[in-house]
């Protein structure tokens, strides 16, 4: 089979592969790539309901739930009675997640990083995950 004649096929396994190296890299954060994922947009949009944080990560509502459920026995996170809709939960990142957002970032290539998470150009490492080149 020519892998040129199906693209999506190939943005899948990238997408895996990305996964995959991320995972290997930060094994000792006990985060997967999910809640990495999660809590890092969870840290740029604090107050966020479950439903808008599955839109924001592209993450299907059932598997953030279970995400969520981790990342709160971990201590990551909280869910917390949201002011104008009392059915509603509003999410927030705990004390302790805001030690480890920085320890994650560094996992994340600079050039998929939000500006926020971003290093400057002098603290670059060339060996480093972040660097772009």
């Amino acid at each position: 089979m020519d892998r040129l004649l199906f693209p999506g096929f190939s943005l899948i396994e990238a997408g895996q592969l990305y996964a995959r190296r991320f995972e290997e890299r930060s094994r000792n954060l006990a985060l997967d790539f999910a809640q990495s994922r999660a809590l890092l947009v969870l840290a740029e949009n604090e107050g966020v309901t479950q439903q808008r944080l599955s839109e924001l990560t592209a993450i299907a509502s059932p598997w953030l739930v279970r995400i969520l459920d981790r990342l709160e026995v971990m201590g990551l996170a909280q869910r917390r009675p949201h002011l104008a809709d009392r059915r509603a939960r509003s999410l927030a990142i705990t004390e302790d997640a805001r030690e480890v957002l920085p320890q994650t970032a560094k996992f994340i290539p600079a050039y998929v990083q939000p500006p926020e998470l971003s290093r400057g150009p002098d603290d670059c490492d060339p060996e480093s995950p972040q660097s772009p080149a």
